[in-house]
């Protein structure tokens, strides 16, 4: 990281959440990643839209539209392409700019990319794994047009419930899927990193139950 982009990241969280974030990093950190779930039928609220986004499936050839808000992704979306089960929708500016994604499984999901552990899907539920608006269009209401395509498409195949987890620090996703219809369950599955590359993930016992019950016994990390 160069000198500029540090500064600029001290500004922006304050030299104390700094320090932290770096100890977090490079030391010892650990959260609370809070699971959510959603029933595809439930209505929800699609206000007025004022602007021309469109939506599309994320794939190979649209990564060059993440460039722009989104370049620290691409090669985590290049592999998410390739993963069996997994599926991506971007909202796309006038100019062809991604300005909003969501990725989701219908199986059963290993996260390599951070928590290195299984998230078990259940038959008739889809796992909602990632959820981003860019920064500048934060607050903004392209994030129900991306939301509208999502239901539509989980209704077509039959899908029932969504569930989805969330970092419990991450109050601005938190919000978000609360105001798209999104209810807390009990769970919550906890993970611990060491030096910035060991990570410990462990699951409340109903969701390992559903991880041993598939005879996977990894008990959440590696």
């Amino acid at each position: 990281m160069i000198l500029s982009e540090l500064t600029a990241k001290i500004r922006r969280r304050g030299l104390r959440n700094a320090l932290r974030k770096a100890s977090e990093l490079f030391l010892f950190g650990r959260g609370r990643l809070l699971w959510l779930e959603r029933e595809v039928g439930q209505a929800y609220e699609t206000p007025p839209v004022s602007h021309n986004w469109t939506y599309r499936q994320i794939t190979a050839d649209l990564l060059p539209a993440f460039d722009l808000h989104f370049a620290r992704h691409r090669k985590v979306f290049s592999d998410l392409i390739d993963e069996p089960g997994v599926q991506g929708i971007a909202a796309l500016d006038p100019e062809g700019n991604a300005c909003a994604f969501l990725w989701y499984s219908d199986r059963d999901y290993y996260d390599r990319h951070y928590y290195r552990c299984w998230f078990p899907v259940e038959p008739g539920c889809v796992y909602l794994f990632a959820i981003e608006v860019a920064m500048a269009h934060r607050g903004s209401r392209l994030v129900y047009g991306a939301q509208d395509m999502f239901w539509q498409r989980m209704r077509a195949t039959g899908v029932q419930r969504v569930q989805a987890v969330v970092n419990a620090r991450n109050a601005l996703t938190l919000k978000m899927l609360s105001h798209v219809g999104f209810r807390r369950l009990a769970w919550e599955t906890r993970f611990y990193t060491l030096f910035g590359s060991l990570r410990f993930t462990f699951h409340p016992q109903a969701v390992q139950a559903r991880i041993q019950e598939r005879g996977d016994c990894r008990k959440g990390f590696g």
